[in-house]
């Protein structure tokens, strides 16, 4: 198996293997961590991860955050400073009650 020597292909082995786990995980995640990515959105698909309690979006390039975190009912941890996010989205009160720590550029820092 030479081909597992190059760095490259090494690169692309892992990123395909850990796409794969995540398929068939990703309903049981409860900490996610996407910092520093330079994301410009989310996927509505975020509200699927039912089991996720952290997650973090911070040093993206975020304007928005997307209504399905509103389904996050086990969210405690929510990190999403360092964004473009200029308004507080409606469902967030929901958010609010099962949040524990909310760290915004908006909001600073507030413990519930």
């Amino acid at each position: 198996m030479s081909y597992l020597t190059d760095p490259a292909s090494r690169a692309w082995l892992y990123k395909t293997v850990m796409a794969y786990w995540l398929l068939w995980h990703a309903q049981e995640l409860t900490i996610l961590s996407v910092s520093e990515n330079s994301l410009k959105a989310l996927p509505a698909s975020i509200g699927g991860l039912t089991s996720l309690t952290s997650l973090n979006v911070s040093k993206n390039k975020l304007t928005e955050l997307p209504p399905s975190l509103g389904k996050l009912a086990g969210l405690v941890q929510l990190i999403a400073c360092n964004n473009r996010i200029t308004a507080v989205p409606e469902y967030f009160s929901f958010l609010c009650f099962s949040l524990r720590r909310i760290f915004s550029s908006l909001l600073e820092v507030h413990t519930i």
